[in-house]
């Protein structure tokens, strides 16, 4: 409950979204993968959109680790 619920749930889904970073990783590492455009751009949005999530997260966090 409270703040120690809610630092844990911020540290968990930071973990939670560094893990779709390491897929897109992984997928463009890939020789030949992600070279469809549509494959392309939804990877690319999925990129930016959780790197925005974990820096708007990760400023929640300082938050309750003051």
């Amino acid at each position: 409950k409270g703040a120690e619920f809610d630092r844990l749930f911020l540290e968990f889904m930071i973990k939670h979204h560094d893990g779709a970073l390491v897929m897109v990783d992984e997928l463009f590492s890939s020789a030949g993968a992600g070279q469809q455009s549509d494959i392309f751009a939804f990877a690319s949005d999925v990129d930016a959109d959780q790197r925005m999530e974990i820096e708007r997260m990760s400023a929640m966090l300082k938050e309750y680790r003051k």
